[in-house]
């Protein structure tokens, strides 16, 4: 025992007469955990005493939210400190090797068949969002959820997410002639976003969700620690607070177990959990398709991915094997093999060999390791047992840094135990193992990701790589419309290039259709039937949110906007609308401008609107002789 330790524990026995029955229940707990040190420094009883009870009382909360206790914490931490200390590689003896379960959707008639499967499966779909963090990298003050998705509606991406949630279950009531029928959403929050997410939820009537259908839950932190022993650490500031850090994304498996969450869901007949980032815009765009390929090829995990270059600085997802006799059995703590896994841009060369290339999926520059978007659905029964079997406990890692010449014996700063939501498959048995895959999307139907500043994303887009900016979601956002609507005839204008405070983007017409017009591909192009006779020019700007508005020809020159009800169906026919329209104005100074606009580089102008709506459930057509009956003024 070291002289801090024996001191530690001369001032906890001291001090124990100023400490409740609970409070010496944590206390003799971290004594049981040799983490007497933590108390050397205590003063006499009568001194600092509330402060005693305050550190107490946050082991106690640390122990109460951590799966398996800081007992099985430690336990975790030495085991893998041990590992990092003698460099050990977890991938030793792993090959590399694309996944066989995989579907690539290439084409309007991937998307049909794929869509329709999953349209189908919409009543037993739930959601998880991971919403831990601030927008601080953004150059944004607030939750990045709050962030509008695109400044011509200002939707922003919590409402946007809710929406289309809103809409798949629409959808799924109607199928089944059945409104009780709720999908629900759960919330993963950290200490930096969990007031405000529950706030902005508050201020908006959850966008239209029953007050029970979302479920917030928080994460907590861990233990910081100080050597290969696991010995925690206090606050440089405060030495009676113990340090913590943030455990990971991968939390959010845990707290569906710990909370009984998704033990709930599958006692209501939810099959699948989908999860899903904060600041994708387009992920919903391909959730129907990618629900549909968990269910044609039986998958216990799928993971949506998109295509990447070899050697993008993006995680791939691999297949994992290694060589094992036929009597080998598959211990508790053993990977299951196959494994497939996102693997880490730093990681991947380490497994494939210095220097090898990787192989391309013939006829493009593209590695036959697809790129992860960290959107993940999960067969929500078989997710259960695995969690109820490891108690909750998921897959962590350790990185500590050490001070050079010591050997790996000590560190530079307090490190701490690691996990990461990706990693789940680490859990499961062989078996299963083999039913894991993915469905690999063109990145323009699937992910934009906006987590960078503007001058942190020129300087990414100058080394080749996406700056994943403001400005370059905005432009996403746009994109899959013009696209789809394009594909289905309609004569939408081309994009154009722009620049924005040194962003270069490609944006042309400016169309925002809600999910309530479509939720499929499919969906949305059957709500313009007029094909070549709808013209949308670049520049224009078009905005629809209703479930039943047509379009059989439209020629548009500046700005609209149609709002329709539940239940109002609209035929918008022989419509000429001409106007001013909207402009997006570069920002040359940031002072007096909202962040939304700061993080994006422009602002939007909006010169002239026509704005059409139709507020009661009844049909409508909307045509040059009607027009004026129902524009808003």
């Amino acid at each position: 025992m070291s002289s801090t330790a024996a001191e530690g524990i001369k001032a906890y026995e001291a001090n124990k007469s100023v400490l409740s029955e609970e409070h010496r229940k944590y206390g003799d707990l971290l004594i049981s955990l040799d983490q007497a040190h933590l108390f050397a420094h205590w003063p006499a009883p009568g001194e600092k005493d509330a402060e005693k009870q305050k550190f107490l009382e946050q082991v106690k909360v640390v122990e109460t939210e951590l799966v398996g206790g800081l007992k099985g914490y430690c336990e975790r931490a030495k085991k893998l400190l041990a590992a990092a200390r003698d460099a050990a590689n977890p991938y030793e003896g792993y090959s590399v090797e694309p996944p066989k379960e995989f579907v690539r959707l290439e084409s309007s008639a991937d998307f049909d068949k794929y869509e329709s499967l999953g349209a189908a499966e919409f009543r037993n779909v739930s959601f998880v969002m991971v919403a831990g963090g601030l927008g601080e990298r953004l150059g944004y003050k607030g939750i990045k959820i709050s962030l509008p998705s695109e400044i011509s509606t200002d939707t922003s991406f919590i409402e946007l997410f809710i929406r289309f949630i809103l809409a798949f279950q629409a959808r799924a009531r109607a199928a089944a002639n059945d409104n009780t029928i709720t999908l629900p959403l759960g919330i993963m929050t950290s200490d930096d976003t969990d007031k405000l997410t529950r706030e902005i939820l508050e201020q908006h009537n959850n966008f239209g969700m029953a007050p029970d259908q979302i479920v917030i839950f928080k994460q907590g932190k861990v233990p910081s620690m100080v050597d290969n022993d696991a010995h925690f650490c206090l606050e440089e500031s405060n030495s009676f607070v113990l340090d913590t850090k943030p455990h990971g994304h991968g939390d959010v498996h845990s707290l569906l177990y710990q909370h009984k969450i998704i033990e709930k869901w599958v006692q209501q007949g939810k099959k699948h959990v989908v999860f899903f980032q904060d600041t994708n815009g387009l992920v919903f765009r391909a959730i129907p398709a990618a629900i549909g390929v968990s269910v044609s090829r039986n998958l216990v995990i799928n993971t949506v991915a998109a295509p990447r270059v070899a050697g993008d600085a993006v995680g791939a997802i691999c297949t994992l094997t290694k060589q094992q006799s036929p009597e080998h059995k598959q211990g508790d703590d053993d990977w299951p093999n196959p494994l497939t896994i996102n693997v880490e841009y730093n990681q991947l060369e380490g497994l494939l060999g210095k220097g090898v290339k990787e192989e391309l999926v013939p006829g493009t520059n593209y590695a036959v390791l697809p790129g992860n978007t960290n959107v993940l659905i999960f067969n929500a029964p078989h997710y259960l047992s695995v969690l109820e079997k490891k108690k909750g406990i998921i897959s962590e890692f350790v990185n500590p840094k050490y001070k050079p010449g010591t050997n790996n014996s000590q560190f530079k700063k307090p490190t701490r135990l690691e996990c990461m939501m990706q990693e789940f498959p680490k859990l499961l048995d062989n078996e299963a193992g083999r039913r894991v895959g993915f469905c690999q999307f063109e990145k323009w139907t699937c992910y934009s990701a906006v987590k960078n500043a503007l001058l942190d994303g020129v300087d990414k887009q100058k080394s080749g790589n996406s700056p994943d900016t403001g400005a370059t979601g905005e432009a996403d956002m746009y994109f899959w419309p013009g696209r789809i609507l394009k594909e289905g005839g309609v004569a939408v204008g081309d994009v154009v290039p722009h620049s924005y405070r040194g962003i270069r983007v490609e944006i042309g017409s400016k169309i925002v259709l809600y999910p309530s017009v479509g939720v499929t591909q499919s969906e949305v192009k059957s709500k313009f039937v007029g094909g070549a006779n709808v013209k949308i020019p670049t520049d224009c700007t078009l905005i629809v949110d209703g479930k039943d508005i047509v379009f059989h020809s439209l020629d548009l020159q500046g700005a609209l906007i149609i709002r329709a009800v539940s239940g109002a169906r609209v035929k918008v026919n022989n419509l000429t609308i001409k106007n001013k329209g909207w402009e997006f104005v570069e920002i040359s100074d940031d002072t007096g401008i909202e962040q939304k606009y700061t993080v994006r580089g422009f602002t939007c102008q909006r010169h002239e609107t026509a704005e059409f709506v139709f507020n009661e459930p009844k049909e409508y057509e909307l045509s040059d002789s009607t027009k004026e009956q129902f524009l808003k003024h």
